[in-house]
């Protein structure tokens, strides 16, 4: 298990966002799609607290919103404080 630690919604969603975003030339399984949305929902019920998440999850999430190749350079500062969390977290 891995454990994120005081994200707060702003930062909760930007992780979602990540997940839930999809660019039309990506390819995107019923595999995946249960795995986002297995994520999503444990992001969306830690009420605003500590998320656990499984490893495999983790790594999914990480690998995913490190790799993000669209984001609006408005929410620069965002990404770059859950991008450097996210690092911080042994995968």
């Amino acid at each position: 298990m891995k454990t994120i630690k005081g994200f707060n919604e702003e930062q909760q969603d930007a992780l979602k966002f990540v997940l839930e975003e999809v660019s039309p030339n990506a390819e995107i399984t019923v595999k995946d799609l249960r795995q986002i949305d297995k994520i999503c929902a444990v992001i969306e019920s830690s009420g605003g607290k500590d998320i656990e998440l499984e490893d495999n999850d983790f790594a999914y999430l990480k690998g995913k919103f490190l790799g993000f190749n669209t984001w609006n350079p408005q929410a620069r500062k965002l990404v770059l404080a859950v991008a450097d969390a996210l690092e911080k977290i042994e995968s």
